[in-house]
């Protein structure tokens, strides 16, 4: 991403805030895991939507006057001790490079309080400058036994200025993440890409012996080896374990004539793909899960010849639930509609961007340059066979384009890549690499 991205984020933002108004942006804080330790950082999507900045304890201040606009940021200087630990933080002049902020506002956090508190205290006794109202990034899944760094800021300025009027910029940076622009296009092409030959190298790996801890490790391997990571924890369940929507344990053993659903995704520069297939762990399928797999592939196909900018997400799904109880029902699974839910408890798609499960509104049309995802699914806990095929979605003025398209799903494309045997491929025996 080039630094007049996220410049251009901001003006746009900044077009959709009132006059005299202050917002306030947080790169977020390691989490603790327990004790001492915490888990790996993660940074705030929204604050890395404005900045391209990745690194925490970062604050984005952004003034709108009635003439003008300012950007300041408030990050930490390097500390000697700190960097013995953690390697250095990011310099004030990189920061300006990636997010085109001037040198001049980019400044010590140690500053960010008192300077946010006089400038507050001082334009209230100036009607021209005067500052009146806040706008902070509060998600709905703020919660708040861990609350923010956001809510944290409002609940105390509430308390502090309650002359203030409190906005939410999430809703506002929601419906902008929702439309992709062309450079984030670009990005989730690439972790397709990247995803496509990973799945080429692995897949004809699958076979029973292994483990699904096997299956998963590898791909991250084959991620690790391009400095990567995954977009989102990945899902490897075979047979009963596919049942479970979000099976995370990878504890199970692959069997004979059982099946393999693979969910997994890239994370390319903060962009993420997600792709689920399902594979037979002997390399055919049997006749049961043919007809359960073709059912899922027809929505799969169907629904995605239906995506188009004017429909909701609502229609969308009541299509696609449509086609598969119709499905169900022909296969003599079941005969009415409230037993459907038993198959398949799950939307049949969301948002995808910087979360694998982006922001945007459910409420109303996807609408132009959305990237969607279209996952239906079936579930047979009796059968220990759970099937979703999962493709990522580009909607367009004129329909739409299959990101994933060369991803094979197709029956006769599966069967194919899993028989592929090539010389110097990594073999797995007993679990292990060799």
């Amino acid at each position: 991403m080039y630094s007049l991205f996220f410049q251009k984020n901001r003006q746009i933002f900044l077009s959709k805030i009132k006059s005299q108004s202050i917002a306030l942006f947080f790169s977020g804080k390691s989490k603790s895991r327990t004790e001492d330790l915490k888990f790996p950082f993660e940074i705030n999507r929204n604050f890395y939507y404005l900045t391209g900045i990745e690194q925490e304890n970062v604050v984005l201040i952004l003034i709108k006057e009635e003439q003008n606009t300012k950007t300041f940021l408030f990050l930490e200087k390097n500390n000697q001790i700190k960097s013995l630990w953690n390697g250095d933080s990011l310099s004030f002049e990189k920061a300006s490079k990636i997010s085109s902020i001037p040198l001049e506002n980019c400044l010590e956090i140690t500053t960010f309080k008192n300077f946010l508190n006089s400038m507050l205290n001082n334009m209230r006794y100036f009607f021209m400058n005067k500052i009146d109202n806040l706008y902070f990034d509060l998600s709905p899944f703020d919660k708040d036994e861990t609350p923010s760094c956001a809510l944290q800021k409002a609940r105390m300025l509430i308390n502090n200025f309650p002359y203030l009027k409190i906005h939410n910029s999430y809703p506002i940076l929601s419906l902008l993440r929702q439309k992709k622009q062309s450079e984030e296009i670009e990005e989730i092409k690439k972790a397709v890409q990247i995803q496509k030959n990973i799945l080429d190298k692995l897949v004809p790996k699958i076979k029973s012996s292994l483990f699904e801890y096997d299956i998963s490790s590898f791909y991250h391997y084959l991620l690790e080896k391009q400095q990567l990571k995954p977009s989102f924890d990945t899902i490897a369940a075979s047979g009963k374990n596919a049942t479970i929507i979000h099976y995370s344990k990878k504890k199970g053993f692959l069997k004979k004539g059982e099946m393999l659903l693979l969910d997994a995704g890239v994370n390319y520069h903060n962009y993420a793909s997600d792709v689920t297939r399902c594979y037979p762990i002997n390399g055919q399928f049997t006749h049961q899960q043919k007809l359960i797999y073709e059912l899922v592939l027809k929505t799969n196909k169907t629904m995605i010849k239906k995506v188009r900018p004017e429909h909701t997400w609502l229609e969308f799904n009541q299509y696609g639930r449509k086609i598969l109880f119709e499905g169900l029902k022909k296969l003599d699974f079941l005969q009415e509609e409230k037993e459907f839910f038993r198959y398949c408890a799950h939307g049949l798609g969301h948002y995808l961007g910087l979360d694998v499960h982006d922001v945007g509104d459910n409420t109303k049309n996807i609408g132009e340059n959305s990237i969607i995802t279209v996952e239906p699914g079936l579930y047979f806990e009796n059968l220990n066979l759970g099937i979703r095929i999962e493709d990522d979605i580009l909607v367009t003025s004129k329909g739409n384009v299959n990101l994933t398209c060369e991803i094979p799903k197709e029956i006769s494309e599966i069967e194919d890549l899993m028989s592929i045997k090539k010389i110097n491929q990594i073999q797995f025996i007993n679990g292990t690499q060799k």
